[in-house]
């Protein structure tokens, strides 16, 4: 096991040095990486409903033929502002599909998107509340022009606010949200090509909250974070909701994190919710085949290093 920090090596040991590791930055990973449950206030009214929602993708010669199976199939979701929900499932499930329904990125074939109490969709999103539902995708390098600076990248999304900041105002707003993230005022000079993949997803999870949102969408957004910076965002999105009244939804294949920071959870499969409710109720009691197969595939830390200290095989 091979331990860096700061392009430093800082150990070199066997895979047992886990099991009581010397090495401080080992130490804090090991710890960083049991995720803490976090605690829920109640909810209140609700901020986004997507109802019976469906979505069939065309494709072929001039997309003129229709997928026979839907990405999304009668898919209805009620999120109340405070609420925390976790969406669960594997690849091409209809997750992502789902949440650019949401945001008002993509169409749906059937069904209806309510936001704030107004009729939402790819064609009509007014511009007062486009400032109001925001997005971290799993790809933030993509979500970024390269040509502009940081600054820039951050404070793009306040171009939508109705309100006319001053530079000053904005510089200031730019600065609050990187120090949320753990990123340090300086990098507002810097282009994002110069940024590591972690340090990305930090600035894209500072410019989902500049324009303080009542909703934020969460698409696989801590894959590219380690697990120190994973632990340290999922408590600024946990203190933001509780702060600001923020509704999130947690989009991952990662059933741990939605363990952790969910407090409802729902899994699809082939595109149709399969299982909902309660997250603590889904895990102690597993109901559907998709859900009990999913939770037997969850990768364990403590199980891992139960395992070492009993010299299974994984030890050799």
């Amino acid at each position: 096991l091979l331990v860096m920090n700061k392009g430093v090596m800082t150990s070199l040991a066997s895979i047992n040095s886990m099991l009581a590791p010397k090495d401080k930055i080992l130490s804090q990973l090991i710890q960083s990486s049991r995720l803490k449950k976090f605690k829920h206030g109640k909810v209140k009214e609700e901020i986004l409903k997507l109802d019976h929602i469906s979505k069939i993708y065309s494709h072929g010669f001039f997309a003129k033929k229709k997928s026979i199976n839907p990405a999304v199939d009668d898919v209805s979701i009620n999120l109340k502002r405070k609420g925390v929900i976790g969406i669960v499932g594997r690849s091409g499930c209809g997750k992502t599909s789902l949440s650019k329904i949401a945001l008002g990125l993509l169409k749906p074939s059937h069904g209806k998107v309510t936001f704030n109490h107004h009729s939402i969709s790819a064609d009509f999103l007014p511009l007062p509340l486009r400032g109001k539902i925001s997005a971290v995708f799993q790809d933030p390098y993509s979500s970024f022009n390269p040509r502009k600076p940081i600054l820039d990248l951050i404070a793009e999304p306040l171009d939508m606010m109705p309100e006319k900041l001053s530079k000053t105002e904005r510089l200031n707003l730019v600065h609050s949200s990187l120090k949320d993230v753990g990123i340090a005022s300086h990098y507002t000079e810097r282009f994002i090509h110069q940024c590591s993949g972690g340090e990305r997803q930090r600035l894209a999870f500072a410019r989902a909250m500049i324009t303080k949102p009542e909703v934020i969408i969460l698409d696989e957004a801590t894959s590219a974070l380690d697990a120190p910076h994973r632990q340290q965002l999922l408590s600024v999105m946990h203190d933001a909701s509780k702060r600001n009244d923020i509704a999130l939804i947690l989009i991952s294949h990662d059933l741990s994190l939605v363990r952790a920071f969910c407090a409802y959870a729902i899994v699809m499969s082939g595109g149709k919710i399969v299982e909902e409710g309660a997250t603590e109720d889904i895990f102690s009691s597993p109901q559907h085949s998709e859900t009990k197969l999913l939770i037997a595939a969850m990768p364990d830390l403590n199980e891992a290093l139960s395992k070492l200290k009993g010299g299974s095989d994984a030890t050799r």
